[in-house]
């Protein structure tokens, strides 16, 4: 059986979350198992967008004040560091509170900026080497803390998807654009990579998860979820479970049980601490779903049906700033921008990355239900 740990967790009170985050690390042995003196320890949050905590966008001050604590309580050296969307990390660690929570710990922030390769050796892997950042292959040991929220493309993004920050700036765009509308070659990579990263111990923040127009302009969510361990599948899979959403559902759910990957089926985790019963979250809002329809006949028909089956891109004219955000982080090229008047999207070149949707700061952009998804809703009521 695969460990891992779930706390119901009410509020984001400085004791609750310290005591919580000592009891995950408690039924694994303690935080001493895995870290020691000396140790230099790279914390991994979500810092997807310079937004303030009480929005939800990123891991929650509390949550990364408790971890440096322990880990600072045990003698490690603490550097904190990702790859925002947009800006910088010590800029999006400023605006949503984790720099002031720990300023006063000696923890370095990094902006991840510089690449190294990793090789892949293991069996039945598609990508034999991933360039991530200098900072993750420097490290001894990294600790993943994601948050728990809905996500236009991959459906869900917790803890699997938040090692996809160990990869630098202009190279995600790049990896979107590879995997194309292909949202499960996507989520094969997220997986293999947050196996190639393999983080040493990971928490997932869903004390208040997002709902809806996930990940960066959803609706915030009370869910009382604290949850940790080793395995990130695992967790994931726990965590989606209270959300009453299968592995078969979201997609690095589905592909983890394709590579019949531990932790992938809820019958083989073993919970400790509360319960599946304890929490009681009903309707939880996902976005819009994208699938990747293969039509088996001609290409000429295949590629008008795939526009008919696909989702796009939309947004409000009323909400936009024309700050441009989209059109520069758009890996395909896709978006026509003319500031103060007009955004168009090029569906013929839009792989649905929905890195647009995702990075908006002001939430005008959504996610479009396809003419197929609005014919399958109608005959599902």
């Amino acid at each position: 059986m695969i460990k891992t740990a779930l706390i119901k967790t009410k509020t984001y009170d400085q004791n609750e979350i310290n005591n919580g985050v000592i009891k995950i690390f408690d039924y694994f042995g303690g935080a001493g198992s895995f870290f020691a003196r000396g140790d230099k320890v790279l914390i991994k949050p979500n810092l997807l967008l310079a937004r303030r905590s009480g929005e939800h966008v990123t891991t929650h001050p509390q949550v990364v004040n408790a971890v440096c604590r322990i880990l600072k309580d045990i003698g490690c050296r603490i550097t904190l560091g990702d790859s925002p969307g947009y800006s910088s990390a010590i800029t999006v660690a400023k605006k949503c509170g984790i720099y002031d929570s720990v300023k006063k710990m000696d923890v370095k922030f990094v902006n991840f900026e510089k690449s190294v390769e990793i090789k892949v050796n293991a069996e039945n892997r598609i990508f034999k080497k991933f360039e991530v950042a200098r900072e993750i292959v420097e490290s001894d040991k990294i600790v993943n803390l994601a948050k728990l929220k809905s996500h236009g493309q991959m459906l869900l993004t917790m803890s699997v998807k938040n090692m996809f920050g160990a990869v630098v700036g202009l190279l995600k765009p790049q990896w979107h654009f590879k995997a194309g509308v292909d949202a499960d070659f996507f989520a094969r990579m997220l997986l293999e990579l947050n196996l190639a990263t393999a983080p040493t111990f990971s928490i997932l923040d869903g004390v208040y998860g997002m709902e809806g127009n996930g990940p960066s302009n959803g609706v915030p969510r009370e869910l009382n979820i604290l949850a940790g361990g080793i395995n990130c599948v695992a967790i994931d899979t726990v965590a989606a479970a209270l959300l009453k959403v299968s592995p078969e559902m979201f997609y690095t759910g589905r592909t983890a049980l394709k590579m019949n990957l531990a932790g992938a089926r809820l019958d083989e985790i073993e919970i400790c601490g509360n319960k599946l019963e304890d929490f009681n979250i009903t309707d939880f809002k996902l976005p819009r779903k994208i699938e990747n329809i293969q039509w088996p006949i001609f290409d000429s028909l295949r590629q008008a049906l795939r526009k008919f089956s696909l989702s796009e891109p939309y947004y409000s004219r009323d909400k936009c700033k024309f700050c441009a955000i989209c059109f520069n982080v758009c890996p395909a090229g896709a978006i026509k921008y003319n500031a103060g008047q007009k955004i168009e999207f090029d569906l013929k070149k839009c792989v649905r990355c929905f890195c647009c949707q995702e990075l908006c700061p002001c939430g005008a952009i959504v996610i479009k239900e396809s003419a197929f998804d609005k014919i399958r809703n109608y005959f599902n009521r």
